[in-house]
């Protein structure tokens, strides 16, 4: 991963949870609805909706280290 100035991301996330919820609970991180339509936006996510597919995307996001802070 290559860290930008400016750019800030979240803490990786390292544990077991498939659900992007409860991995943004366990760092710490604010799990609302609006907060995570803010998180898909500034990550290339349009017209989040909470699906599968989107969480799924966030998650894996979070879990490489790369999941951008909106």
């Amino acid at each position: 991963m290559i860290i930008k100035k400016g750019i800030n991301y979240f803490k990786k996330y390292t544990g077991n949870s498939k659900s992007i919820v409860d991995a943004l609970k366990a760092i710490g991180e604010n799990s609302s609805f609006s907060y995570r339509e803010k998180i898909a936006s500034i990550n290339g996510i349009s017209n989040y909706m909470g699906t599968y597919n989107q969480n799924l995307k966030l998650l894996n996001l979070l879990k490489r280290g790369e999941l951008l802070k909106p």
